[in-house]
């Protein structure tokens, strides 16, 4: 999601930048081993948070990140925490059969 917003606070301007998502190694890992472990054939949606940050660099964009803790129902306090969901599917077809313009607008 890219968007800029700005809004005039006596004389000080407050703009929201655009971010950039990131997803970390160890989210991947932890899908990996809830899918094997807990999860298997399931395939509601899962509970998700992520975290964003903007502490780098002056220049740099800022982060939205996935993490091994996204799973988690208490993230690491990293960052403004966002909350959504996974999606599971466990066939090509289950997949495509998906309406992501209702998913994504509802």
């Amino acid at each position: 999601l890219l968007y800029t917003i700005k809004f005039e606070l006596g004389m000080s301007t407050l703009q929201y930048v655009p971010f950039i998502s990131s997803i970390d190694h160890t989210f991947w890992t932890q899908l990996n081993s809830k899918k094997l472990d807990e999860l298997k054939l399931d395939e509601r949606p899962l509970p998700l948070s992520a975290f964003y940050t903007n502490d780098c660099k002056p220049g740099l964009p800022a982060h939205l990140t996935l993490s091994y803790d996204s799973f988690s129902s208490s993230p690491a306090d990293r960052g403004c925490p966002y909350y959504g969901e996974i999606l599971n599917t466990n066939t090509v077809e289950d997949f495509k059969a998906k309406d992501f313009n209702a998913i994504l607008n509802g």
